[in-house]
């Protein structure tokens, strides 16, 4: 596919030098996608995405489902994907976190990317809210670790924008408590995905990652 098949836009400018451990709440955010892989190998893949998802949870299929109602009653893999989480974003108050990484099935040439947001709990922990995956179509930025960002604390984060999607398109926002964290997410009319992910500064909400990915191109 070429380049202009599908656009992965991630910008980095904003990724502190040191290793995502370094910052506990982006770990804590790891930590759920990790414990979903690990779970998707031990008990299998639609049993796991069934374990981490709430009601509200959201896949593309191309199109956009409910994972629960999507995935009832299926079965799970034999071979279950194995997936690693490489870059993170988390609210300031920690309520909402996304991942961006990518995921091999072993045995085969099967490689892909994927993205997840992921909400928090009353009790702490984080469930599956979105999740947009794809297979690997081009070389995708790489960076030595896993690295993660926090939105800033200070300022006044203005609530979400109103937003006037373009005519035939499924779009949605959200937004942790503080306002400091937002995402998007869009299907076109003709079953182009896009996700978008902006983080506080202190000033303003700043792009961290916009990918558009054609139709057809989901898992």
């Amino acid at each position: 596919m070429s380049g202009a098949g599908r656009a992965l836009l991630l910008i980095t400018l904003i990724f502190a030098s040191a290793p995502l451990w370094a910052e506990p709440p982006a770990s804590a955010v790891v930590a759920a996608d990790d414990g979903y892989a690990a779970m998707a190998r031990r008990s299998g893949e639609w049993t796991a995405t069934r374990a981490v998802s709430v009601p509200q949870s959201e896949m593309f299929v191309p199109r956009r489902v409910k994972a629960l109602e999507f995935g009832k009653g299926l079965p799970d893999p034999k071979v279950a994907t194995r997936w690693r989480a490489q870059q993170a974003w988390i609210a300031c108050d920690g309520s909402v976190g996304a991942t961006f990484g990518r995921w091999s099935i072993p045995g085969t040439r099967q490689r892909g990317w994927y993205e997840a947001i992921w909400g928090q709990t009353g009790a702490g922990a984080y469930k599956l809210l979105l999740r947009h995956a794809g297979p690997l179509d081009r070389r995708l930025l790489s960076r030595p670790g896993r690295k993660g960002m926090r939105a800033a604390c200070g300022g006044h984060p203005p609530p979400l924008p109103i937003v006037a999607p373009a005519v035939g398109t499924d779009f949605r926002m959200g937004a942790s408590r503080d306002q400091t964290l937002i995402w998007s997410s869009g299907v076109s009319a003709q079953g182009d995905v896009r996700i978008a992910i902006s983080l506080w500064d202190g000033t303003t909400h700043v792009p961290v990652l916009e990918d558009v990915a054609p139709a057809g191109t989901a898992r």
